[in-house]
């Protein structure tokens, strides 16, 4: 788990390092300097690591909502019972052809957000992948692989998504609504 937050940490200290600076002065006041740049420094690390989490976690949740929702037979059954009775504006013979790329547009929102949604999970995993590379480094100065640097890297930007993926196919195999469990409890078991 270290591996896929510690570039989100690192950039977020990158961009708070300022705040971190601003302890050193405290630490030249007499007495108490060293207690007050201690809490300064701590404060410091609560901001960059709750910024890191949250820069983490929303790159996370942009990247598999595409894939939770492609393996959530709940998510699946809704979408489809919304795209199957969503209302369709039809074209009208007088119609402009504004008007009708507006209603085309209308009648495909589900569709275009789904897509939308996918588009901006390629472009994280994109954003993911060049922020471990930055950190992790797979290939050093003169292009040698540094297998390390590539597990790691590797690591980083899919080990939540193979988790995820997992606990929900497990999921959809043992949960008492899905059709192969259905399907597997109304098997005859042969006696002998």
């Amino acid at each position: 788990m270290v591996s896929n937050i510690e570039p989100y940490l690192q950039v977020v200290e990158l961009l708070f390092r300022g705040a971190i600076d601003v302890c050193k002065p405290i630490q030249g006041f007499p007495f108490i300097g060293g207690i007050l740049s201690s809490i300064c420094r701590f404060a410091a690390s609560i901001i960059i690591a709750s910024g890191g989490y949250l820069l983490w976690s929303v790159f996370q949740l942009i990247e598999l909502l595409p894939i939770a929702n492609s393996y959530s037979i709940p998510f699946l059954s809704g979408l489809l019972g919304r795209l199957q009775n969503a209302p369709q504006v039809g074209n009208d013979v007088g119609d402009r052809e504004a008007i009708v790329q507006v209603k085309k547009r209308g009648n495909t929102i589900v569709e275009r957000s789904l897509g939308a949604l996918l588009t901006a999970s390629w472009l994280f995993y994109i954003l993911d992948l060049l922020l471990m590379a930055w950190l992790y480094k797979p290939l050093n100065e003169i292009g040698d692989l540094n297998i390390v640097g590539l597990l790691r890297t590797l690591l980083g930007v899919f080990a939540t998504e193979v988790i995820i993926l997992g606990v929900m196919l497990i999921d959809n195999v043992i949960d008492p609504k899905s059709i192969k469990f259905q399907e597997a409890q109304e098997k005859k078991v042969r006696e002998y």
